[in-house]
């Protein structure tokens, strides 16, 4: 299609002047059956060359599809719960060796606020399924459509992380775990700031492993603003990398954000439903480095845009998305640029006289060639279409030619050098006991078949309870401490060998804390200390201050209360989530002032107590009172002990 024509129909939804002209136009092919089934997921084998397609339902079912997107073999359950199971996805990961899909699903059990969420592996074998039992990903993830819509997991190379939503109080925060494929699956990770995350996540991966999460906020921090919220993580050790920032906070409601990771600009890309006069679809870079690219309104894609799917294919390097498009909501295919905006489209499917359907959309990419499978639905009835990407196109660097470098003459290969891995823990002690919220392990590592400098880059401590149970990743040790001592002992060049950490448990009892280390030498993690120690109970250490006003202070009838609060005994977070600020007259009953919006930042605070986590601890809250004299009473709300444990009077005049 040549830019006038697609230019004349874009028109129509005056977004011409602000679509780029595409090298060529993606095509699409000619479509196949599929299983009539709501809820469409799909992932993409390369290893056998096949697409798993599943659907939602008492049983989840999956549908195998070859290259072509024709069926293979017949429709077979994925897990037959007793009751309704919804929001199913499917990540693809493993190796050639063992090429597994990840199939994730929410149950509602009928049980308020009971909606756990489970994982099943499927494995293509000789045309027939192996579906393995199923793994308990979150004991309950709250209100369900929020908790499964696009909380589509990630391959990290050797292990899937899944994003899901818990509860804290009135709101939705996210966490994510590891999960291994032997079934094993790590303590959750919360990636949240205890105010504004609504909505498990979508997840993407770079391969420096740096990953993100991109959600929807409810829109605290600008009042009834939502936005659209990210956070990176390191996707081995799922270490938050900085702290929360938002893509987009211009509209009071948007909806199912997707994230993939283009391979060609080294970035991610980000798109979202805005609820605009119409809905439209919003679309922004961000860099591995947290750094945004431009936010474009003009180039959104809309309007009537809706039933989004997302997926990107390497051998085009671009990515598509389709959604339902204009007043009578066909479905189109939408290739993107470089950097987020509309490249070409392709019309896929009319609905007649549908108004407003939901087709139940879903995309996988081919690693084969450069085709995308589409499977949706319309009356009914279900159907898969391929659609071929055009070359890299559009927005970004592209990729130079490499110069040949001439063949250098052969010279003698030196000998290998062989690893000789040391180390030692020297905190905490044999059967020591420590906080749960917070203790210390600190030692060194070297491996002395290194020449130039200490052998080791990467320290890990994990927690092994005595239980059995699974381990509990306690986190990276900071690496790269001199230690003279050490030096003395083996020589000058392994003088920064020092490691320092200071971890967390989610519960007491007794471990085995073990902390390997990764050798530069052996390309390994090819050592291993460990010390059993006691852990005991958090416990509570409440701070707080309030600012303004000061004690004795006059203040006219309208004013601010704000201030900070922390319980330096949490093992994530402020350690505080609510305040609540009370007014005492010097006769008659007291009056509620109101609950004060936390997670302020608040530098100077997170520098008061050491970490970088209590930055999000200022409290502000704004009201009117009678005249008269009152004492103010702040009230701060421990995560540490769930009780309101720690309270600041400061007694005013109101004139």
């Amino acid at each position: 299609m040549r830019y006038s024509v697609r230019c004349a129909l874009l028109a129509v939804l005056s977004l011409c002047s602000t679509v780029p002209t595409a090298v060529a136009d993606i095509t699409v092919g000619s479509k196949t059956a599929m299983p009539a089934k709501f809820r469409y997921d799909q992932a993409y084998d390369p290893f056998n060359h096949v697409y798993l397609l599943v659907h939602d339902g008492a049983p989840v079912t999956g549908q195998f599809a070859d290259g072509n997107g024709g069926a293979l073999g017949a429709r077979f359950t994925v897990a037959n719960d007793p009751q309704y199971a919804s929001w199913s996805t499917v990540t693809m990961g493993g190796s050639a060796a063992d090429p597994v899909f990840l199939v994730t699903y929410i149950v509602d059990t009928g049980l308020r606020g009971v909606v756990p969420k489970y994982g099943r592996f499927v494995r293509y074998n000789a045309g027939k399924p192996t579906v393995s039992d199923r793994i308990l990903l979150a004991a309950t993830v709250g209100t369900a459509w929020i908790a499964g819509d696009e909380a589509r997991a990630v391959w990290e190379t050797d292990h899937f992380v899944v994003g899901t939503q818990y509860s804290a109080g009135s709101l939705f925060q996210t966490q994510i775990a590891r999960v291994d494929v032997n079934g094993t699956v790590s303590a959750p990770v919360a990636l949240g700031d205890g105010l504004d995350y609504e909505a498990a996540p979508s997840l993407a991966c770079a391969p420096d492993h740096t990953c993100i999460a991109v959600g929807f906020a409810v829109g605290m921090p600008f009042g009834s603003n939502g936005g659209v919220w990210a956070r990176r993580f390191n996707g081995e050790t799922l270490a938050p990398i900085g702290g929360l920032f938002y893509i987009d906070n211009h509209s009071a409601k948007m909806d199912k954000p997707h994230v993939i990771y283009n391979t060609k600009t080294g970035k991610f890309v980000a798109l979202w439903l805005r609820f605009a006069a119409g809905l439209v679809v919003d679309s922004r870079t961000i860099g591995t480095d947290g750094s945004l690219g431009t936010l474009d309104l003009s180039k959104s894609f809309g309007n009537a845009a809706g039933d989004t799917a997302l997926a990107y294919n390497e051998l085009t390097q671009t990515a598509l998305f389709v959604t339902k498009w204009g007043g009578n909501s066909d479905l189109y295919g939408v290739e993107l640029t470089d950097d987020g905006y509309v490249s070409s489209t392709k019309f896929i499917q009319s609905c007649g006289r549908c108004t407003w359907p939901t087709y139940s959309t879903a995309v996988a990419a081919s690693t084969d060639d450069p085709n995308w499978l589409v499977s949706y639905m319309v009356a009914e009835a279900g159907f898969g279409a391929m659609i071929t990407g055009t070359a890299s196109n559009g927005g970004g660097t592209p990729t130079p030619t490499p110069t040949p470098t001439p063949t250098p003459s052969p010279t003698p290969t030196p000998a290998a050098p062989q690893p000789n891995p040391k180390m030692n823990v020297d905190y905490p002690g044999a059967n020591a006991t420590v906080q749960a919220n917070a203790f210390l392990v600190s030692g060194w590592a070297i491996d002395q078949g290194a020449s130039s400098d200490t052998g080791v880059d990467v320290v890990q401590v994990w927690a092994y309870p005595t239980t059995g149970a699974a381990p509990t990743f306690v986190g990276t040790a900071t690496y790269g401490i001199p230690r003279g001592d050490v030096a003395a002992y083996v020589g000058a060049n392994f003088t920064n060998c020092g490691y320092t950490l200071v971890g967390s448990l989610p519960a007491p009892g007794t471990y085995d804390l073990a902390v390997f280390a990764h050798s530069t030498v052996a390309g390994t993690f090819n050592q291993v200390k460990a010390v059993r120690v006691n852990v005991a109970a958090a416990a509570s250490n409440p701070k707080m201050w309030v600012d303004t006003p000061a004690a004795t202070q006059t203040v006219s009838q309208t004013f601010t209360v704000s201030g900070w609060a922390i319980d330096l005994g949490s093992a994530a977070g402020t350690g505080v989530d609510t305040v609540h600020v009370w007014a005492y007259p010097t006769s008659g009953p007291a009056q509620m002032f109101g609950i004060a919006s936390y997670g302020w930042a608040r530098s100077d605070i997170a520098a008061y107590a050491g970490n970088s986590r209590f930055t999000q601890s200022g409290f502000t809250v704004t009201n009117t009172l009678p005249i008269g004299d009152y004492t103010l009473v702040a009230f701060a709300h421990s995560t540490v002990t769930n009780t309101f444990n720690n309270v600041v009077q400061i007694p005013i005049k109101v004139r």
